[in-house]
């Protein structure tokens, strides 16, 4: 079986994982391309693929060009898309008319989670659908490492007291001011790490200033950081999202990286958080300040119930682990085939 990959991903190393991975089942051949106008048709002919996976969005433009190759030129082939949209869009007529188009003629699709799954089945796509969670992950999870002393890390970035931590863009719907909020409202001595940027990064530090916990929040607002190089430093992970009128939280990895790590979880229910949580977390309703202050002194106070979200947390990671990614990959591909 001869897999041809069109991917942006192509010259970024650390999302190649799953490509190498599925190369190296038996019988699979992969050659992985980077889209362009026509040297990725070019070359990808040349290979005769048996399979086309185009890893971008359902109504992707690049998605009906490779179909229309596909029926004008390689008519031996299927062509399969990946999902992460999960929010229903109405698109104008012509997008609206390509996304009709796509969704007709794929053969399948990748669907990153059970809300995007739901999201296609409405907009009425009747062909063979896989969902995969954690297909879309920048790198397979590693053994966490323990290294960095959580005190000295604390230390260095000025944070004192039991740390709240967040990681992922600054923006209104992940619902940080929420956080905030219901962070004001608990007795207890608590601090927030948040990493990542974004246009709320200002917004939020005059919040913190107004609610009188300006010295209690950090902000790394390094697009380099990543959530490994501070965990040690969160004493509890939380994700506050708020869906609105055009999103809702499509599968996250981060929360895959703190259970990989041993973190706590509080997340909303907004979105595929709850499909990919589980029990391995607290969900909390959108908004509800009391709510959420409550889980947050619940973890951080009860022991016992912190140890038990860490280890349902390990329990959960099980079902996305990236073998059995691979391995649903190369068995679904190989149905498409028959």
């Amino acid at each position: 079986m001869k897999i041809l990959v069109i991917s942006e991903k192509a010259n970024n190393p650390e999302h190649l994982w799953v490509y190498e991975a599925l190369s190296r089942q038996a019988g699979v051949q992969v050659r992985v391309l980077a889209p362009s106008l026509v040297r990725d048709f070019r070359e990808g002919f040349k290979f005769y693929p048996d399979i086309v996976w185009v890893d971008a969005e359902p109504y992707s433009l690049r998605v009906t060009k490779w179909i229309f190759l596909k029926k004008n030129f390689m008519p031996w082939s299927h062509v399969v898309a990946s999902g992460s949209d999960n929010f229903f869009r109405q698109f104008a007529s012509f997008p609206k008319g390509i996304e009709k188009f796509n969704l007709q003629n794929l053969s399948a699709i990748l669907s990153n989670g059970k809300t995007t799954s739901d999201t296609l089945l409405k907009k009425g796509f009747t062909g063979r659908l896989l969902e995969i969670s954690g297909l879309g992950a920048a790198r397979p999870l590693s053994v966490a490492k323990t290294e960095v002393d959580a005190a000295n890390l604390k230390g260095s970035l000025g944070l004192q007291f039991q740390v709240i931590g967040y990681a992922g863009p600054l923006r209104p719907e992940k619902g940080l001011d929420w956080l905030l909020k219901s962070v004001s409202r608990m007795p207890l001595n608590v601090s927030l790490l948040f990493i990542g940027n974004g246009p709320s990064e200002f917004a939020l530090k005059d919040q913190a200033a107004n609610l009188g916990m300006e010295s209690r929040l950090k902000i790394i607002p390094d697009p380099e950081s990543t959530f490994s190089e501070y965990h040690k430093a969160m004493d509890v992970l939380v994700l506050p999202s708020l869906s609105t009128t055009a999103w809702r939280e499509p599968f996250n990895e981060t929360l895959l990286e703190a259970m990989n790590v041993g973190l706590p979880i509080i997340a909303s229910r907004s979105g595929d958080i709850p499909n990919e949580l589980g029990e391995a977390g607290m969900l909390i309703p959108e908004g509800d300040e009391v709510a959420l202050s409550q889980a947050i002194e619940k973890v951080l106070k009860e022991e016992p119930f912190r140890q038990e979200l860490i280890q349902k947390g390990k329990v959960r990671l099980e079902d996305f682990n990236s073998e059995k990614i691979v391995n649903a990959l190369a068995d679904f591909f190989s149905t498409i085939m028959r």
